[in-house]
């Protein structure tokens, strides 16, 4: 399940936010993901912000748990994980 959270914990799936951002001609629009340890996992957080100069912004993000089998991946692979996700998201 794509299940999205904005800034007060409301959810929306991804084509919700992308009407959003159709309805928000002129807003700029940045992706990103970065990845952190906790208990054992591995936890990706991806964010989309829609920032509209002068008026709004909005962020929304979803995190992804993924089991560590060893426990810690080295950082170059945790890196091109992070910036592979903030791609496809991009497209």
């Amino acid at each position: 399940m794509n299940v999205w959270k904005n800034s007060t914990g409301n959810q929306f799936f991804l084509n919700e936010i992308y009407e959003i951002i159709s309805k928000n001609k002129g807003a700029q629009i940045h992706v990103g993901c970065d990845s952190h340890y906790k208990s054992g996992n591995l936890i990706f957080a991806s964010v989309i912000a829609v920032y509209h100069p002068g008026k709004c912004s909005r962020y929304f993000f979803k995190r992804d748990l993924k089991p560590s089998v060893n426990n810690k991946k080295n950082l170059a692979s945790r890196l091109l994980k992070e910036v592979q996700s903030s791609i496809e998201l991009a497209t």
